[in-house]
């Protein structure tokens, strides 16, 4: 089920793309879209990625992993980075994750906390 809606989901929103990196920037603002954010909750039950978008809501994790599935069904490379925290203090940052994304030997970087 998440295969199948993955991929329908990365066709219909690139259809209109004219090159690769439109389409990468579609699929980013659709999932930003979708999914609003939530507060990290430890004790929170995970959600498997079409449950996210039915009810629309998730963590920067999630959008991050959803978006990095949707660029795989169109064979984009993708990475997450998460910056290493030192300062336990600071909550926010921990939840900070960034999409990388590899074309055409540059990184493309998207912020799933801020949708940018």
């Amino acid at each position: 089920r998440n295969c199948r809606w993955y991929n329908n989901a990365a066709k219909f929103t690139t259809a209109s793309a004219r090159n690769d990196l439109d389409r990468i920037v579609d699929l980013f603002d659709y999932v930003v879209r979708n999914v609003d954010l939530i507060a990290d909750e430890s004790d929170a039950i995970p959600l498997e990625p079409f449950a996210l978008f039915m009810l629309g809501r998730g963590t920067a994790e999630d959008r991050a992993w959803l978006f990095a599935n949707l660029l795989r069904q169109l064979r984009f490379d993708a990475v997450i980075l998460s910056p290493a925290n030192t300062d336990k203090s600071d909550a926010k940052q921990s939840s900070h994750w960034l999409v990388g994304v590899l074309l055409e030997g540059k990184v493309y970087l998207f912020d799933p906390w801020l949708g940018s």
